[in-house]
């Protein structure tokens, strides 16, 4: 369609100004009638219309309201959520022998009352390096503190939000012009 045509074909471009009709159902007469004499409209297939109002209405609510819930839940459970045992520092000391590589050190509680020597760390961690652990005294091993990012379950969270409140919005314009 090319700038200097109007959006609505001239035949109908009064159409509009009866009362209680608007401008999109004199385009959409108008994108009928094109369809019925053979042209090409947008979301004129079979069932598109539907399809598109099915995803937009239902699906997508619907999978936004499981990320939200899966979102808060996630943040939920990591919030003050750790080990139990004592917290404190850990000192790796890796040894390599023949291709099998194990870990162990020192363990420092954080009140400097605990010391506990050849204890089983993550295998990942190099020797030397230092990192918060829990020790519960029952296992010969730590648990390492995990550095979790919570930016997933914020971003994801908003991001389901945002679309709802599109959502509801569009549902409330709706509703108020079928009332008007």
């Amino acid at each position: 369609m090319s700038t200097d045509q109007p959006a609505v074909p001239s035949s109908e471009a009064g159409e509009h100004t009866r009362f209680g009709d608007h401008p999109i159902r004199a385009v959409t007469r108008a994108a009928y009638r094109d369809e019925a004499a053979g042209e090409l409209v947008a979301m004129s297939f079979p069932g598109v219309r539907r399809i598109a109002g099915w995803l937009f209405w239902v699906v997508f609510p619907m999978l936004c309201l499981g990320a939200l819930a899966l979102a808060v839940l996630g943040i939920a459970q990591h919030v003050g959520n750790h080990p139990a045992g004592t917290r404190g520092t850990y000192i790796a000391d890796r040894s390599c022998a023949r291709g099998i590589c194990l870990v162990g050190g020192t363990f420092v509680s954080d009140d400097g009352a605990l010391r506990v020597t050849s204890l089983l760390g993550d295998p990942r961690w190099s020797d030397g390096s230092q990192h918060t652990v829990f020790y519960d005294g029952s296992s010969v091993e730590v648990i390492g503190v995990a550095k979790w990012d919570p930016t997933p379950s914020v971003l994801a969270g908003i991001g389901a939000g945002t679309f709802l409140g599109v959502l509801g919005y569009c549902f409330r314009v709706t509703r108020r012009e079928q009332q008007h």
